[in-house]
């Protein structure tokens, strides 16, 4: 039943019956709810950073510096296969203090070994746990662990996180 379930697929649906809905945000003008956001640039560029701020921002509600503002405040679960959380913490260190938070708030953070296609059902369960809205991948190619310039490649590293269900990813992606 399962292997029918899943080879029949979506169904077909006509879109002229599907009602328009306004782009809803987890941060204003930056964050689509339930879609995936690539953010690319060269290697120590700050990606990590910047995603760590924004998951405080999101934790928080504290607008970003440069004004970008969460219109919900909400958990984040960072994957992380480059670092590790003695990094991670220090980081939100820094930014909690550059935010003028006296703390550091609940952040949760998973360091990664296997392929992110391996680990779809153990991410799903584990954001489900802490309710987390934003699932931050750091960085794509490492969550492959496959030649990411491969089109089949990327595509399977896509559809492991569209097969997570509705939810909300930032993906890290450093340019060759």
């Amino acid at each position: 039943v399962v292997i029918n379930s899943f080879r029949r697929g979506e169904p077909v649906i006509n879109l002229a019956e599907v009602e328009e809905q306004d782009d809803e945000y987890l941060i204003s003008k930056l964050l689509p709810k339930h879609r995936i956001t690539l953010l690319f640039a060269d290697g120590a560029a700050g990606k990590s950073l910047f995603a760590d701020a924004v998951s405080l921002s999101l934790k928080t509600g504290l607008a970003l510096p440069n004004g970008l503002q969460p219109t919900i405040t909400a958990n984040s679960l960072y994957l992380d296969w480059e670092t590790d959380p003695d990094e991670q913490r220090q980081r939100l260190g820094w930014l909690c203090r550059g935010m003028g938070l006296k703390e550091v708030p609940a952040m949760y953070y998973m360091r990664m070994y296997q392929p992110l296609a391996l680990e779809g059902e153990r991410i799903k369960r584990e954001a489900a746990r802490v309710n987390a809205q934003l699932v931050i991948v750091d960085r794509i190619a490492a969550a492959i662990q496959e030649n990411i310039k491969e089109c089949d490649t990327s595509l399977r590293g896509f559809n492991a996180l569209r097969s997570m269900g509705d939810m909300t990813h930032l993906v890290i992606a450093h340019m060759s």
